[in-house]
């Protein structure tokens, strides 16, 4: 029963694929609908046309925990998914410091996202409310433009974002 919308999603991938704007797709409906074959749908037709789909997943039982969406989808971006705690936190350090020197200091950030333990620098450690808020949206937001910079054509996919919180969205938009 998602014809309409499967037609919609090859279109806008295709698009994106030729250099063209692909455009904002979202779903709804209630369960059982076909939210989740969507995405599945789309990862599967991006890989095909060659464009690099990175997945965040929502969650009913973490619906309040900051960027949770995004812990997903910047494990797969470092490729750190299935990495034990120790590597995945000295690799990220690794490509943080080789790539993005100037990100470097405020690593320690991460920890409102990944379950990593970053040790903090006295330029982060320092920082606490709204300061600490601020300095986190704006380090996750340079990070992943510098990140995502050299990968072209990009899709970024959430699912069941109805559970999305709200520091989410405003790094969304």
């Amino acid at each position: 029963g998602r014809d309409a919308e499967l037609k919609d999603l090859k279109r806008k991938l295709k698009n994106l694929s030729r250099g063209e704007d692909g455009g904002i797709l979202m779903y709804e409906g209630g369960a059982g609908l076909g939210k989740s074959h969507m995405c599945r749908e789309a990862i599967k037709h991006a890989d095909r046309l060659g464009l690099r789909p990175l997945r965040g997943f929502c969650s009913a039982l973490k619906d309040s925990t900051p960027y949770f969406p995004f812990q997903c989808l910047l494990e797969e971006l470092f490729q750190v998914t299935f990495l034990p705690i120790d590597e995945a936190r000295a690799k990220i350090l690794e490509q943080v410091e080789e790539q993005w020197p100037h990100l470097f200091e405020r690593v320690g950030l991460l920890n409102a996202v990944l379950p990593f333990h970053f040790d903090e620098s006295m330029q982060v450690s320092v920082l606490t409310g709204f300061a600490r808020l601020e300095g986190t949206k704006r380090y996750l937001l340079e990070l992943l433009q510098c990140a995502t910079q050299s990968l072209e054509k990009l899709v970024l996919i959430f699912e069941d974002v109805h559970w999305m919180d709200s520091l989410s969205w405003g790094l969304l938009a």
